[in-house]
């Protein structure tokens, strides 16, 4: 089995974006994640992001250094980046949906990173903000597709 790791973070764009310049960012995203097998979400509302991805550690560190590089976003916060045992977002190259401020704020507040045995002691297989971000994905999917 190939080890695989997990990033998130938050950002504030640059400026506002519209929803062509969303569109046309998300379908780079996935092209690029598709060709690399990473997966993961991202998340937009008025002006900032939060993104999580997952794969192998070399494909997770190209994709971050070209997102680090990007002229569309500034004061880039990393919440978490470690290893995981399985993929939660399997079938996403990136999905994107609009969240609410108070959404986006929740997520970026939460707790991202737990020790592996400590979760599993607590009869928790992911960390506070791996479980709202899931949950909130699985409401969201009613309406998306990947």
């Amino acid at each position: 089995m190939k080890s695989l790791f997990c990033l998130a973070y938050t950002s504030s764009a640059t400026r506002l974006l519209t929803e062509a310049e969303l569109e046309r960012l998300l379908n780079d995203a996935r092209n690029r994640n598709w060709s690399m097998g990473v997966t993961g979400v991202l998340l937009y509302d008025d002006g900032n992001f939060f993104q999580y991805i997952e794969g192998e550690p070399d494909a997770l560190a190209h994709v971050y250094e070209r997102i680090q590089r990007a002229s569309q976003h500034h004061n880039l916060i990393e919440l978490v980046q470690q290893p995981i045992q399985k993929r939660e977002f399997l079938n996403w190259d990136m999905g994107l949906c609009r969240v609410t401020s108070s959404e986006l704020l929740r997520l970026s507040s939460a707790g991202w990173t737990s020790s592996l045995l400590n979760a599993q002691s607590q009869g928790q297989s992911r960390s506070e903000g791996l479980a709202l971000l899931t949950a909130f994905w699985l409401r969201a999917g009613r309406w998306l597709h990947p």
